[in-house]
C-alpha cells in the first residue's frame, strides 16, 4: 500500500491512500508530503495462522488410535435406554386402555 503522508503528530502520521482511505501509521521521521509505502501483512499473516490449524489439526485425527476410539463407544451402554424406553410404552399402552 502506498500512500502520501498528510499530517504528523507525535508518534503517529495519517497516511492518504489512492484510494481515498486515511490511515494511522507511526511516524518514523516523516514529513508532510512524503510519498511511503506499507507493507500489508495483517491478512497475510492471518490466513497462514488459520490454515496452519486447519491442516494441523485434520493431521492429528489420524493419529488417534483406534482402539480409544473404540473403547469410548464401548463404554456408552444402551441397555438403559431400552428400559427407559420399555417404561415409557408401557405407561403409554396403560393410558389407552
Amino acid at each position: 500500500m502506498s500512500g502520501v503522508i498528510v499530517p504528523v503528530k507525535g508518534r503517529y502520521a495519517v497516511l492518504l491512500t489512492k484510494n481515498s482511505d486515511f490511515i494511522k501509521v507511526k511516524n518514523k521521521n516523516y514529513s508532510v508530503g512524503d510519498k511511503v509505502k506499507i507493507p500489508q501483512y495483517k491478512g497475510q499473516i492471518l490466513a497462514a495462522v488459520a490454515s496452519f490449524i486447519v491442516v494441523c489439526g485434520g493431521i492429528s485425527s489420524y493419529f488417534v488410535p483406534a482402539k480409544y476410539m473404540y473403547k469410548a463407544v464401548k463404554r456408552v451402554s444402551c441397555q438403559p435406554m431400552t428400559v427407559q424406553m420399555r417404561q415409557v410404552m408401557s405407561r403409554q399402552r396403560m393410558q389407552l386402555l
